[in-house]
């Protein structure tokens, strides 16, 4: 694995002799007195991964980055759109922090496959237009704001992993039948998602889903068809007991291999989940953090007992042990 190169600003890469054989670099802050152009500044030809610090500020121009970059992630204070050119085609990976600029054909280069945009993205407040998405896009993940009602044909067809962020709740519309690329394996909706509020209908998930994961706020009733008979994880919140109807019959795909399922002290739905999942699949409690002072106690007794078993006993007693502890608590709930 190639070694991170740290400069703490560009003024130290502009200034470094025999730099041109570097390929990992991570610059800080784009400070400079003035000692040099930065309109002619160019990264190392060399550079296959570049991360830009959160003390980076400088617009990107065409023709600084290297054409044969692959992945590059740029930090908080960047506010800059991509104009055409700035991203080589090269490209595989970006992940940005704190953007939210509009996208548009020339923002993401063709051949781009994993794009990460974190915290206050929604795309500049406008619905995502038709065909900016490259199609050779595989996974997007959409910042903590982006909340735009999606249609179909707005993301790729070649999108296989589709991650929300905190607020997304369609616009607080229900889900448009397609507007998830038909060929998604792995779905994230934000601790907000409730599908405005109404039950989510046969194919508004792709038929091909493998692994869908639910945030808190998600508790519409789920019918016989809702799921996708191909998933084999799910991951409900801790919202969730299948809109106050409890009963699970029919609602879980029997090819379903696992169920994450937040703590909660309702046993209802416990009962009716493990009543009506397949016989193979495996049902795993989640302990999120908003417990009550009795629940933190119980819990911080089992962390206590795991600190002591780690430091005083075998591995394998230790794991006998944890074993024992929530075998015990399965039970009582």
């Amino acid at each position: 694995m190639d070694k991170i190169i740290i400069f703490n600003n560009l003024k130290d890469l502009y200034f470094l002799k025999n730099k041109e054989h570097l390929t990992h670099i991570r610059v800080e802050s784009d400070e400079n007195d003035g000692s040099f152009d930065y309109a002619k500044f160019k990264f190392p030809i060399s550079t296959k991964k570049l991360i830009l610090g959160r003390n980076f500020n400088n617009e990107i121009l065409p023709g600084q980055l290297p054409s044969g970059i692959e992945k590059l992630i740029i930090g908080t204070r960047y506010c800059y759109n991509f104009s055409k050119g700035v991203l080589p085609n090269t490209l595989k990976t970006i992940k940005i922090y704190r953007w939210n600029q509009e996208i548009n054909e020339f923002t993401f280069p063709v051949g781009i496959r994993k794009i990460k945009i974190e915290y206050d993205f929604d795309n500049g407040g406008n619905e995502i237009k038709h065909g900016v998405l490259p199609n050779t896009l595989v996974l997007i993940k959409l910042g903590e704001f982006f909340n735009q009602t999606l249609k179909f044909g707005q993301l790729p067809l070649s999108i296989e992993s589709l991650n929300f962020g905190k607020h997304f709740d369609n616009g607080g519309k229900p889900l448009e039948n397609g507007a998830i690329p038909i060929n998604c394996k792995k779905l994230v909706f934000g601790q907000k998602f409730n599908n405005g509020k109404k039950p989510l209908k046969k194919n508004d998930l792709p038929i091909g889903l493998t692994s869908l994961i639910f945030g808190d706020l998600f508790n519409q009733k789920l019918s016989k068809d809702s799921l996708p008979p191909t998933l084999k994880f799910i991951k409900f919140g801790h919202s969730f007991n299948n809109g106050n109807n409890y009963s699970m019959k029919d609602c879980i795909p029997l090819g379903v291999q696992e169920i994450r399922y937040d703590y909660r002290k309702d046993s209802k739905f416990d009962k009716n989940l493990k009543e009506h999942c397949p016989s193979s699949c495996n049902l795993i409690k989640t302990y999120p953090t908003n417990l009550d002072e009795e629940e933190k106690i119980d819990c911080f007794s089992v962390f206590v007992l795991t600190i002591f078993y780690l430091t005083c006993v075998p591995i394998y007693t230790f794991f006998q042990f944890l074993k024992r502890i929530f075998t015990n608590r399965n039970q009582n709930n």
